[in-house]
């Protein structure tokens, strides 16, 4: 959070606040409820993102009004597609704010973040990312709150366990269009490695269009001695990638990231993403209660199992609720939210620190017979 913020500032935040809280109320009363954003990728070729995650929130929102709602009022969930562009992102949260959220589910990447950061905190609006893994901007870092671990921390674990398995020379092949993130990731991952006597032994970056060849990204990894490869790019993407390394290069062990971590990676790449490891900030083989009642009954609105899209986006919304449930009259939600409380989430407590990130386990998993299996914690 902001540190050393001026009365004056803090005066004016807790007007715009109360200004905020009476406008949205009333816009939600007018419907008999609490209306909070989502908005994700629902479009494009980023919609494996944005899918699972407003299915998560659909989950949660269910189980919260089952449960009586928040304070006795029923929660509603306003959905908007920003296919992961700045200015959908500003115009959507622009609508959403006329028709009175209170809190927002969204924010998926950094540029996002920092379009609609300056809106939300004009007008005390919460904004929670299940995926967002840079660092949110200090002028908005207690506004823009982070669920999902960092790329660095994510790199430097990936180093790790590859190392630890016995692969030195990693060939890499990114996809670039978030480019701020990939070049964070990979620059990470490298300084990672080295530090463990492993390296890089590659790097081939692209940027995808209908004109791809996966089979020429995959040839020319062959003149290089590796002894694995990390795969970073969307879900259809990695499913490619995975056919076609199964097919000129059987046997090379392959790694993806874990937003790649989702039923259509399983769909799309078949047989050929067997054996594939990804890093998930969920463990899928959890048998607590809590998370056996949301995967049964993801699976039978959705037909599939939940990724960690899904389970990051439920516990955004659970903190939300929480929040709400514990806001006194009169403090920004907000406020709540950041004062180092803990929430409940579906596997692990939620806290969010001073630079709005919250510390999360993470856990290797490896797709066996068409699932995601998890081999242990980080």
């Amino acid at each position: 959070m902001t540190p050393g913020m001026a009365p004056g500032m803090a005066s004016r935040r807790r007007a715009l606040a109360l200004l905020a809280g009476s406008l949205a109320l009333g816009g939600c009363q007018r419907s008999g409820g609490l209306t909070v954003g989502f908005m994700a990728p629902l479009s494009g070729r980023r919609t494996d993102l944005g899918e699972g995650g407003r299915n998560g929130a659909l989950v949660a929102v269910e189980r919260i009004n089952a449960l009586g709602g928040v304070a006795g009022h029923p929660l509603q969930l306003l959905v908007e597609d920003d296919q992961m562009d700045p200015q959908r992102a500003v115009a959507g949260f622009q609508r959403m704010l006329a028709r009175g959220i209170v809190a927002l589910v969204g924010a998926y990447a950094k540029p996002l973040s920092d379009a609609i950061g300056p809106m939300a905190r004009a007008v005390d609006v919460p904004v929670i990312s299940p995926n967002l893994a840079l660092p949110v901007d200090a002028e908005h870092d207690d506004i823009v709150l982070r669920l999902n671990r960092t790329a660095q921390q994510n790199a430097q674990a990936y180093a790790r366990q590859l190392t630890r398995s016995g692969q030195r020379r990693i060939a890499v092949i990114a996809e670039v269009s978030s480019r701020e993130f990939v070049q964070s990731w990979i620059a990470n991952f490298s300084q990672a490695l080295s530090a463990l006597g492993s390296q890089t032994s590659q790097v081939l970056t692209y940027t995808a269009d209908a004109d791809t060849s996966f089979d020429a990204l995959v040839r020319s990894t062959q003149g290089t001695a590796c002894d694995g490869a990390m795969l970073i790019g969307p879900t259809t993407d990695v499913a490619r990638l995975c056919q076609q390394f199964r097919r000129l290069r059987p046997g090379l062990p392959l790694c993806t990231i874990d937003r790649a971590g989702n039923a259509a990676l399983l769909q799309l790449g078949g047989r050929a993403v067997e054996d594939l490891v990804l890093l998930q900030a969920f463990n899928p083989d959890d048998r607590s209660a809590a998370y056996l009642a949301f995967a049964q009954r993801f699976h039978e609105r959705f037909g599939e199992a939940p990724g960690q899209g899904a389970v990051l986006a439920h516990d955004a919304m659970a903190v939300l609720a929480q929040a709400m449930q514990r806001q006194p009259r009169g403090r920004a939600l907000a406020d709540t939210l950041g004062r180092g409380e803990a929430f409940q989430g579906l596997q692990q407590p939620i806290r969010f620190d001073a630079q709005g990130g919250a510390q999360r386990q993470a856990f290797f998993v490896q797709v066996r017979h068409g699932r995601f299996a998890t081999l242990g914690a980080a």
